[in-house]
């Protein structure tokens, strides 16, 4: 559903009007909302009609202008893996996640998948691709490479940057995700990211509000699944970071 667009007014001067001042401006905006519908049975609907729906916004309702159902709409994702050191125990169980997604969900004549994993950094795994099989052997190479005992992580004259190796930049890494690789699609395409973390962020710049925006703004979906090493010395889950950033 689209909300309708609000007109705003713009103050009306005091002087009285010439002919050129009677254009009235306005300024107007269209939100897309994104939802899925599952009935109790936590089982998806697919037969809603716009009259089926209430969209407020602060308690008002809004008009809906526009209504598709996007199930056979290209997919273009982002496969978001934490390979920080929280990780080392777990990686088998992301590795499987993250392949198991692929072979469910992946339509090679129309949907295409990047591998994005992070630390404190982002880095690429996998360019945007429709080929499981690549998809799926990038998922097999992931590796926790810094360890809580790396000297990396423990030599304090280190530089920030090499650092940054040594922590966990989740919103940031979404930034980048979507930036570089989901923005850019076409339209018509339905992004999403697969986030596989514990949401234990301990190094971003961007706070979790700003991520969750700018996925907002592109139209960006975000399902998180939550995987840690419960023996892992520092830090937490998040389950309240990652069901927000959903949300």
């Amino acid at each position: 559903p689209v909300q309708a667009p609000t007109p705003v007014q713009t103050p009306t001067p005091a002087s009285s009007p010439t002919p050129d001042d009677s254009v009235v401006r306005v300024e107007s905006d269209v939100t897309n909302v994104l939802l899925s519908a599952t009935d109790r049975k936590r089982r998806f609907v697919t037969t809603l009609r716009p009259e089926d729906l209430r969209v407020l916004e602060d308690g008002v309702p809004q008009q809906i202008s526009y209504f598709e159902r996007e199930a056979d709409a290209p997919l273009s994702l982002s496969l978001l893996v934490d390979t920080s050191a929280s990780q080392e125990k777990v990686m088998d169980d992301e590795r499987l996640a993250a392949e198991a997604f692929v072979r469910s969900v992946l339509r090679p004549d129309r949907d295409t998948a990047s591998l994005v994993s992070f630390t404190g950094l982002a880095r690429l795994d996998q360019p945007p691709t429709n080929d499981a099989a690549k998809l799926i052997r990038a998922i097999g190479a992931l590796k926790v490479e810094y360890t809580e005992d790396s000297p990396v992580c423990t030599d304090d004259s280190v530089s920030e940057q090499v650092r940054l190796h040594c922590y966990t930049g989740i919103w940031d890494a979404i930034f980048v995700s979507i930036q570089k690789f989901l923005s850019g699609t076409p339209e018509r395409t339905r992004r999403a990211i697969i986030l596989l973390t514990d949401g234990d962020d301990t190094s971003s710049k961007l706070r979790l509000y700003q991520a969750a925006e700018f996925a907002v703004r592109n139209d960006t979906v975000v399902y998180s699944i939550g995987i840690r090493d419960k023996h892992f010395k520092t830090g937490e889950m998040r389950r309240d970071f990652l069901r927000q950033i959903s949300e």
